[in-house]
C-alpha cells in the first residue's frame, strides 16, 4: 500500500487547495521547492507570477505536520535575462528575492533554503538534489511552478529524482496577459521535446552531470567563457586600476 501511495504521488500533479487537503490529512512533505521565474522586481520582491509560487508554498508549509517542512527557493537567475544589482554591482538571485518575499509573508527563517547555482530548469532539479535533497535525506518533496511551466518542469524533476516521490503543485501565471502565456505555453512545448531525448541520452544523474558539464552552455567552463567574452566590454580604467 506504501510503494502504491508513493507512486500514485509521484505522477500526481495539485492544485493549492487540493495539497493544502492532503498535508492537513496527514500527508508527510520533508521539502518544498519553488522554482523561479525572471529577474526580480526588488531583493523582496519577485514576478507577480512568482510571488503565486511564494504564496501557494506558504499555504502548504502552514497546513503540513510536525515537523514541518523545508522550503527551497531555486535558481540564480535566467540565461536571457539581466540580473538585478545591488548598489554595490552584486547580483540579487532569483532565489534570494523569493526567500526575502517568503519572509515578508511569514515563513520561519529556520525553514528556508536557497540554491543560487542553476540559470535554468534542468539546473534547478540537478543542484537541488546534488547541493541539497540528497544530502538531507528528503524522500517526498513538493515541487511548484506557474502552470504554463509545468509540463518541462515535471519532464525534468521525474528525469532528475526518479528515486523519491514527487509532488507537483501548478499556480496560475498572474501578471501575464493570455497572448504572453501562449507563447510561453509555444516555448515550453518545444522545449520539451529536447527533454524527452535527453532524458534518453542522459538517464542517470553522473550521465546528467556529464551533460552539464562539457555540453551545456550555461554550465561548461569553455561556453560560459565565450558567452563571458561575446557580452562583455571591460572598462579601461578598471584594468589599469
Amino acid at each position: 500500500a506504501s510503494a502504491r501511495k508513493r507512486s500514485i504521488m509521484r505522477h500526481s500533479e495539485y492544485t493549492v487547495d487540493e495539497i493544502v487537503s492532503r498535508v492537513r490529512d496527514g500527508l508527510r512533505i520533508d521539502a518544498i521547492m519553488v522554482l523561479g521565474g525572471g529577474r526580480p522586481l526588488s531583493d523582496r520582491r519577485t514576478m507577480p507570477f512568482v510571488e503565486e509560487r511564494c504564496a501557494a508554498a506558504v499555504a502548504v508549509y502552514e497546513a503540513s505536520i510536525l515537523p514541518k517542512p523545508k522550503v527551497l527557493t531555486l535558481s540564480a537567475g535566467t540565461a536571457h535575462s539581466p540580473q538585478l544589482m545591488t548598489t554595490e554591482g552584486l547580483p540579487i538571485w532569483e532565489s534570494t528575492a523569493a526567500a526575502g518575499s517568503l519572509l515578508d509573508r511569514g515563513l520561519p527563517a529556520s525553514a528556508l533554503l536557497v540554491e543560487t547555482t542553476s540559470f535554468d530548469t534542468i539546473g534547478n532539479a540537478f543542484f537541488a538534489r546534488t547541493s541539497h535533497a540528497d544530502l538531507a535525506g528528503w524522500r517526498t518533496v513538493a515541487i511548484i511552478t506557474s502552470d504554463f511551466h509545468m509540463p518541462r518542469t515535471r519532464a525534468i524533476f521525474e528525469w532528475i529524482f526518479p528515486h523519491i516521490n514527487l509532488v507537483f503543485i501548478s499556480t496560475p501565471a498572474v501578471g501575464l496577459s493570455a497572448e504572453a502565456v501562449d507563447a510561453r505555453k509555444q516555448r515550453e512545448k518545444r522545449s520539451l521535446d529536447s527533454i524527452t531525448l535527453l532524458r534518453t541520452q542522459y538517464p542517470k544523474l553522473h550521465d546528467v552531470r556529464n551533460f552539464i558539464t562539457t555540453q551545456h552552455e550555461l554550465y561548461t567552463a569553455q561556453k560560459l567563457v565565450q558567452r563571458a567574452s561575446s557580452m562583455t566590454k571591460l572598462d579601461p580604467k578598471l584594468l589599469a586600476s
